[in-house]
Formats: C-alpha cells, sequence, structure tokens
C-alpha cells in the first residue's frame, strides 16, 4: 500500500547539546504537572519572557519531580533526571540512530504530550547547527520529530537550524496564549506608526504569535489583517516572515506574493475551519440548516492525531464504546473504538507518529482536515489500516454508517485489489472516493492492479490532481496519473491543511486531490440525504467545469466545482420531496441563464441517465 502523496524527507544531522540542564532552586506555584490556573499560566508567561523557554523547561522539571516524590515515594517510570543521563549517555559518541531510539523510546511514555526538561534536551539534540563541532548527528529524524511534535513543538519538516529554534521552541502549544488586548494594542502600536521594521516584528509580535492557538480564531485574525494593510509598511524580509508565521495558523498566503493581491476576508474564507457559504445557503434553502445530523464519511489511511487543533470535531463518535475501558462494549470484537480503530497495530490507538519510515500521522491528518473542512456538518470515521485489511476496515466503516469513503491510497498485490473491489460491490450505496494515483502515467500503461482497483463502477469515483489554475500536477518525481476510461475528474490538490504536530501546509498530490471530492460529496448528503450513492457520484461529475488541459485525461474533461454540485444536489433534493423544478430553481438562487442547464443535469440525475 501506498499513500497518494510525497514522502517524508531523508535523515539529517543535528547538534548536540550545548549545556546541561540542572535542577532550579525556584518552582512554580501550585504543586501538580499540567495543572492550569490564570496566576500559574501569567508566572509561566513571565518566566518564558524574561529568562527564555530553557529557564521554563527547568521549572516544569522541577516541578515534576518534587510531584512525583510525593508523600508515598513511588514512581511510575523513570524520572526525568534518569531520562536525561540516559540521553546524554547514547549521545556520548555524538551519533543517535535506530537502536539508541530502542532504547530511549520505553523511557518516554509519560513525558509525551506535555513539554518538560527532556522534551527541551531533545529539541536541542535535533538542532541542525553545522558550524558546532559538538553537534550530534541523528539518524533516526522522524522517530525523533514524531516526539517533539507529540509534546506540542511545531516542528518543520525541513528540519531545525539556529535561526529558527527560538520559534519552535516559542510555538509549544502548552504555552499560555496572549491575551486579546494585549495583542490588540501591539497591533494598534503599528498601525499608528505606520511601518513595521523586521526588529520590531521580531521583538513584539512573533513571540506573542507563537504562543497563539493553533488554528484561525480572534487572535490570528488581528495578525491577518495587519499583514494584509496595505497602510502599513514592511520591508519583503519582514512580510516574507510575517507571512510564513500566519500559514502556521492554516492561512493559504504565497509569502513571495505581493501584499494586497488578495484580502484578509479572502484568505479567511479558504481556511479549512472557516465556514463555506455555498454549503450555508444550500443548506438554508432545503430547509436543512436546522437539521443536527451529519454526513458521516469514512478516512482510510495510515493514522491520526485527533488532538490537532483544526481537527477537534472531525471525528465521528461511538457512542455506544466507552473510551479507556479496555473493554469491548458495543459487541464489535473492537476494543475502545469511541473515535476510530487502527487495524494494523490492532488498537483503538490511531497516532502511530513518524513509523515505518513514513509521517503516518501527518498524511492521515492532512486527508482528514480537507474532507471535514469549512463545516462541523462532516463526521469521520477514522480508520488505521494495511493491505490486508482493507476489507475489514471498509465493513468497519459502512457498520459505523459512513455513507462515503475517502481512498487515498494505491494498492499493489492482486488479492488485495481483489478484496477492495468486492467491498466496492457489496456497498452499492456508499461512494468510494479514489486517488488516481502519483506516477505520471496512463493507467493504462501501468501494472494491471493499478488499472483493476480503479475499474469504473457506478459507486466509484476516481480522481486526479490539478492545481488552482487547473494544470495536471506534476513535478520532477511524480506527478497526477489520468485515464480518460477510468479517471472521473480532476480536484484541486494545493488545499492548505492540517498535519502532524498541530501545523498545516498545503497539498500537492491526488491523496489532496480526493478528500476534496470526498468533501463536496459529504456536502452534498448533508443538503440532500436522499440522494444515492450512484446520484452523489453522477452531480460531481455532471457539474465539473471544463477544461482544456484535463478534456483528453480525465472521463468528464474536466475540473470539480464544489459550489456547482452543492446547487445541483440542492435542485435534485427538493424535486426529490416533491418541489417541482422551477420551484427547487428559485429556491437555490438559480441565475435565469443557468436554469437551461441545471434542469437537464438534474433530469440525468433523477432518471439515472
Amino acid at each position: 500500500m501506498v499513500f497518494e502523496t510525497e514522502s517524508v524527507g531523508r535523515p539529517v544531522a543535528a547538534q548536540g547539546v550545548d549545556e546541561p540542564l540542572r535542577a532550579p532552586t525556584n518552582v512554580l506555584p501550585s504543586g501538580k504537572p499540567g495543572q492550569r490556573g490564570a496566576d500559574r499560566d501569567q508566572v509561566l508567561l513571565q518566566l518564558q519572557q524574561t529568562h527564555g523557554n530553557a529557564y521554563v523547561q527547568r521549572m516544569l522539571r522541577a516541578e515534576s519531580e518534587g510531584t512525583r516524590a510525593g508523600t508515598e515515594g513511588t514512581t511510575t517510570g523513570p524520572t526525568e533526571a534518569e531520562v536525561i543521563a540516559k540521553w546524554n549517555e547514547l549521545c556520548a559518541d555524538k551519533m543517535f540512530d535506530d537502536d539508541d531510539w530502542k532504547v530511549i523510546a520505553p523511557m518516554l511514555s509519560e513525558f509525551t504530550g506535555r513539554i518538560s526538561a527532556v522534551s527541551e534536551l531533545m529539541l536541542s539534540t535535533a538542532n541542525m547547527d553545522f558550524d558546532n563541532p559538538n553537534r550530534t548527528f541523528v539518524t533516526c529524524r522522524t522517530e525523533l520529530v514524531g516526539f517533539l511534535r507529540k509534546c506540542g513543538y511545531r516542528m518543520p519538516d525541513s528540519g531545525l537550524n539556529p535561526g529558527n529554534i527560538k520559534e519552535v521552541r516559542g510555538s509549544n502549544r502548552f504555552l499560555p496564549a496572549p491575551s486579546r488586548a494585549d495583542f490588540a494594542n501591539s497591533v494598534v502600536a503599528v498601525r499608528k506608526a505606520g511601518v513595521l521594521s523586521a526588529d520590531d516584528f521580531i521583538a513584539d509580535l512573533l513571540p506573542a504569535m507563537w504562543r497563539m492557538p493553533h488554528t484561525a480564531n480572534e487572535l490570528t485574525k488581528l495578525a491577518l489583517e495587519l499583514y494584509c494593510d496595505t497602510g502599513v509598511s514592511m520591508d519583503a524580509a519582514t512580510a516574507q516572515q510575517f507571512a510564513r508565521t500566519l500559514r502556521n495558523f492554516g492561512y493559504g498566503i504565497d509569502p513571495y506574493a505581493t501584499r494586497g493581491s488578495v484580502t484578509a476576508e479572502q484568505i479567511e474564507t479558504q481556511h479549512i475551519r472557516a465556514k463555506d457559504p455555498q454549503f450555508e445557503r444550500m443548506l438554508q434553502a432545503t430547509g436543512r440548516n436546522e437539521a443536527k445530523d451529519k454526513a458521516r464519511i469514512a478516512v482510510f489511511d495510515g493514522g491520526f492525531d485527533l488532538s490537532h487543533t483544526a481537527l477537534q470535531s472531525a471525528a465521528a463518535v461511538n457512542t455506544n464504546e466507552i473510551e479507556g475501558n479496555n473493554v469491548d462494549d458495543d459487541g464489535n470484537g473492537l476494543v475502545d473504538d469511541r473515535v476510530g480503530y487502527h487495524f494494523m497495530s490492532k488498537s483503538a490507538s490511531l497516532d502511530l507518529g513518524s513509523g515505518y519510515g513514513f509521517d503516518m500521522t501527518g498524511h492521515g491528518n492532512a486527508v482528514l482536515g480537507i474532507a471535514t473542512k469549512n463545516t462541523d456538518r462532516i463526521e469521520a470515521v477514522c480508520v488505521g489500516f494495511s493491505p490486508a485489511q482493507v476489507a475489514q476496515g471498509i465493513d468497519y466503516a459502512v457498520a459505523r454508517g459512513a455513507r462515503v469513503i475517502n481512498c487515498s491510497f494505491h494498492l499493489d498485490e492482486a488479492d488485495e485489489v481483489a478484496a477492495f473491489r468486492a467491498a466496492v460491490a457489496r456497498y452499492p450505496n456508499v461512494l468510494f472516493v479514489q486517488a488516481a494515483g502519483n506516477k505520471d502515467s496512463d493507467l493504462a500503461k501501468l501494472p494491471p492492479a493499478e488499472l483493476a482497483q480503479r475499474a469504473p463502477a457506478p459507486n466509484l469515483l476516481e480522481v486526479g490532481a490539478t492545481n488552482k489554475i487547473g494544470t495536471r500536477y506534476h513535478n520532477d518525481e511524480f506527478g497526477s496519473n489520468w485515464s480518460k476510461t477510468h479517471v472521473d475528474l480532476a480536484a484541486d490538490a494545493t488545499t492548505m491543511t492540517s498535519t502532524s504536530g498541530d501545523g498545516y501546509n498545503s497539498g500537492e498530490a491526488t491523496s489532496e486531490a480526493t478528500p476534496l471530492a470526498t468533501n463536496t460529496a459529504a456536502k452534498c448528503l448533508a443538503i440532500a440525504p436522499t440522494l444515492s450513492a450512484a446520484q452523489v457520484r453522477q452531480v460531481l461529475r455532471l457539474t465539473v467545469d471544463a477544461s482544456d488541459v484535463w478534456r483528453d485525461l480525465t472521463s468528464t474533461g474536466g475540473i470539480l466545482n464544489p459550489n456547482r454540485a452543492m446547487q445541483l444536489a440542492a435542485v435534485v433534493g427538493l424535486m426529490q420531496q416533491g418541489k417541482t423544478f422551477v420551484e427547487a430553481a428559485d429556491a437555490v438562487g438559480a441565475a435565469a441563464a443557468a436554469r437551461g442547464p441545471l434542469e437537464a443535469c438534474a433530469q440525468r440525475v433523477l432518471s439515472g441517465g
């Protein structure tokens, strides 16, 4: 099995520890690790600002070890001091490899999901300072980065260096956010001055932005509006750094684009957590805006980190299962599958991190973010799997109520393909949305399994990848597959979406194009739940934008148009309820010039033509 996206980068060298971590004589007020209150947050923030992040980590270390001692004198695992000592021992030869990771990994369970002296030390080791002769070379970078992301650091895929390690330290999501009043005052001061210098950005705005929640919110909106305010001047380097920082919150800004070329409102509407105005209009038109039910999909992938800020409401909850009690409460043969199940690891734990030589969680989060974007009316059954469990996973997803299944993967073996195709035939009222693959080729020229997996079916939609200007996505390493007979349409692959470690990135391959079609199909079902899988597929096919690029590369010759698809779904749904076409067209606000083609398409969907 291969997920339809680009692979993770190669291992890189990293810097050694530059100073020992010593237990401080002070500790934070109010005792237990993880305890949060206004006073404690304020103290933590003041310490971070005045003494630096390393000092805060040492505070937390002292607090943690003090709590471990407790009144009973017992521990549940190694102390931070013991882990640090072992880490330093393993790094003594200036090489930290896979064997070293196997030694340290079992000691880290209690340090995942929080900042600590352990995470601070690992962050220092991950720093690629090539001018430092004492640096430690790390050959298990994916595992190290995966752990640090779970500890709250926003780790860049490009690696750490002396220029960005301070930003990464300050970006930890467990540090307190700035107050709205303080940040607003900073923005007002910049606007009053009419200029944002590099020094002022780095000294004032950037540290505050590091600590903001990692998605669109009222604080990031203030920052975005300031960036787009052409009445405030800033040099090119500052503007680029500002734009790159805003991308960390999911805003699809091109750092090299001219400021003012797009408005803050336009950028906001493209965020994966922004409301979709066309979707809201069509829900209103069909009387579905007050409905409490959600369109349920399934996302099959290598892993998911549902703690990501942008994915807090993405997962479908199995209300018949009690999480964490190690009991199969609903009797489906799976233990604790409250939000999903990973059939490869045989566990309800969905986050495999950067395992198997690939960032499993990053890929899954990217697909899930796009598939559920722009609404809280879509929920996903999260299915982790390997090729051997594809049929079992599909049975599970359908039993959980999924009506659309996202398949951003391809299968290599004939028996895997056969099991998948049998499941497609077994569930005719489930729409399977599948990635065409990234081998930059006509599917007919690829191995037979590639073509067989993608054979046309009434409930199977095959998706190629394009960019925002409609060009077939390809580069020197890979590109979207195509087929006049086996690929239905192309979809934009460049959506900004959630990735590992509470971060964001833009897509580029069929893995990211496919969930956009899944998202559109799910919205169509939310608008008109009476549509069958075959009808939803037809709705998406009939409403594509014609494209000279894709005319001979897909069976429709076009590119997915979500807005037109949702309008057609609304019309068909209303006609299924007994409305005339004119009544339905009036309800959705169809323009006069569009009514002829719209009626023809609606009749084709209703007749199955």
